[in-house]
């Protein structure tokens, strides 16, 4: 039986702040079921108290993570979100990829987190609408260059805000409720292929994909995979082009607001299941 669980996450500016804030959605969701808490990296390490579980949801550089021995040695499960370090946990919950460096895989768009103010019914497409967000760093700087590219198309074009270097969290969160409408009623997207390209295919929206790491460009080619109707970096915009993508409508997908039912369902198997094996 899980008694109880810790969340342990970062914030990277490389990676934008797509781990923070699902792991955030994640803690939400599991303190309605099961006491949970929510840590930064820095923050656990002063942990003092054993816990059943431990989840990460790290980005994507490299951590010392030998200070989680202990844990294991009194007990505790480790499970990793996207699990991308080179320290063995137990289970490896994943969108679209195993870990050499887990006992158990368990992957599946089906465990995409999509945060609770996300979610709605009322979708709509203004055709005069484009939504550019590269990140919440942008860090090849190109949102300008794309918004100037498509600016004789559509009149209405939302431009996402970067987080600055020096900024905390509480200062760089963007306007949530004006982002998300602006997404959710866009006729068309730019995005880079992290947690906003998730989003917006939530909201079955047609995307155009600049990718700024290895990571995103590998997502990129799994959903291209399974179908998805995204474009990666189209350079030579023109009518014929915007009109064929305004044309088009994205397929049905996993995607949806369960993921985080369906991560507490897993680890609750996992759970049972290996309690019975001892």
């Amino acid at each position: 039986m899980i008694r109880n669980i810790a969340i342990i996450t970062d914030i990277n500016r490389s990676s934008g702040l797509g781990n923070f804030y699902r792991s955030k959605e994640l803690f939400i969701f599991l303190n309605k079921k099961v006491k949970t808490k929510f840590f930064l990296i820095k923050d656990f390490k002063k942990n003092f108290y054993l816990y059943d579980y431990l989840i990460l949801d790290l980005p994507n550089k490299k951590y010392n993570l030998k200070f989680l021995d202990k844990y294991k040695k009194y007990g505790s499960r480790i499970c990793s979100l996207d699990h991308n370090q080179r320290y063995l946990v137990d289970v490896n919950i994943s969108l679209y990829k195993k870990s050499l460096f887990a006992k158990n895989n368990l992957v599946d768009l089906k465990y995409c987190i999509i945060r609770k103010e996300f979610h709605s019914k009322k979708i709509t497409s203004d055709k005069n609408l484009m939504f550019i967000s590269i990140g919440s760093s942008d860090l090849n700087n190109i949102s300008k260059y794309i918004k100037n590219k498509f600016l004789k198309f559509f009149n209405k074009i939302y431009l996402s805000s970067k987080v600055k270097k020096n900024n905390n969290l509480k200062n760089s969160k963007i306007n949530q409720k004006k982002f998300i409408n602006n997404m959710k009623n866009c006729a068309l997207a730019v995005s880079n292929g992290g947690t906003t390209l998730l989003e917006l295919l939530y909201f079955k929206k047609i995307v155009i994909v600049y990718p700024q790491n290895l990571h995103e460009k590998n997502f990129f080619s799994f959903l291209k995979k399974k179908r998805f109707k995204i474009f990666i970096n189209i350079k030579n915009i023109n009518t014929s082009i915007v009109k064929k993508l305004l044309s088009l409508k994205q397929k049905q997908t996993i995607i949806d607001e369960y993921g985080t039912l369906r991560i507490f369902k897993a680890l609750y198997k996992y759970d049972r299941h290996n309690s019975m094996k001892t």
